[in-house]
């Protein structure tokens, strides 16, 4: 029997036979949940290419195969699938990771038993960058969602769910340690039980719904001129240092705001942005 951290964790007669997806920061979020005995293999996402070695090497580690999964119109697709199917899974989980798990990998295991880790309160935000995309909206309040897979992004039934607040005080980076604490709560209570023994999923709520676009370097342009107090400063916090920062453009030259700025200060930094906007050498 396999430990993680102090606590030996307690191996049904039966066992689930997983195929995990997932990038380096998924599979460590994982592994003190789950006996390594579970776990049928590791799929790294081809077009994530930085995370293969470090994946490789901790599942050769843990005497786990690795495959990677290649893009859907790639010749080499099929003898993916064909090599998953060979691992004869009787789960899919799927924590921080990046490509679309396709119909013909989900078709290996029964609907209930195909679930994955989303950083949101589904149904808001489904999609790419859940945590930056409820500062920007403004909400006030965010969570980690499990939900079975199926051929939508995000779409699939709630299993469980766990939410935390969102406040003035909050950036991306407190989002994602509040989103980390609650993951791993998640996990402790829920994981092995619902991998084990499945969970009745609740439809989500198609009213509720609100979809996201992948943010990039352009994405988080600032207008003085239109935004109100409030959107400058969510723009602002969705995208703290280490990301680029939110910003304001002068022809090709740009002015970028990486640290947070408190509400109150808003004005005064509207003030700044505009003079930058309005200097001409």
């Amino acid at each position: 029997m396999d430990t993680h951290g102090d606590e030996q964790l307690k191996i049904p007669s039966s066992e689930p036979r997983i195929a995990l997806f997932v990038d380096d920061a998924g599979f460590a979020q994982l592994l003190p949940h789950l006996p390594v005995a579970w776990i049928g293999g590791v799929v790294a996402a081809g077009i994530r290419p930085q995370y293969i070695g470090s994946l490789r090497d901790r599942a050769g580690e843990l005497g786990l195969p690795l495959l990677v999964q290649p893009r859907y119109d790639a010749p080499e697709f099929r003898t993916f699938v064909a090599a998953l199917t060979a691992l004869a899974p009787n789960r899919l989980l799927s924590n921080s990771y990046s490509m679309i798990i396709r119909p013909e990998i989900l078709g290996l295991v029964d609907v209930s038993a195909a679930l994955n880790v989303h950083a949101a309160a589904l149904p808001r935000n489904r999609g790419p960058n859940p945590i930056q995309w409820a500062l920007i909206r403004d909400e006030v309040l965010s969570g980690v969602t499990i939900h079975q897979l199926d051929a939508g992004l995000d779409t699939g039934a709630v299993v469980a769910q766990s939410t935390f607040p969102i406040t003035d005080t909050d950036t991306w980076k407190t989002l994602h340690e509040k989103a980390l604490a609650t993951a791993q709560k998640l996990f402790r209570d829920r994981l092995q039980d619902l991998l084990w023994k499945g969970g009745a999923g609740i439809p989500q709520d198609e009213r509720m719904v609100s979809k996201n676009r992948r943010l990039n370097a352009d994405s988080p342009r600032l207008d003085p001129a239109s935004m109100s107090d409030r959107e400058i400063f969510n723009w602002i916090r969705a995208q703290v240092h280490p990301l680029g920062g939110a910003y304001v453009q002068r022809g090709e030259e740009r002015h970028h705001v990486r640290q947070f700025v408190p509400l109150a200060e808003i004005p005064a930094l509207r003030r700044e942005l505009n003079n930058w906007l309005e200097y001409q050498e």
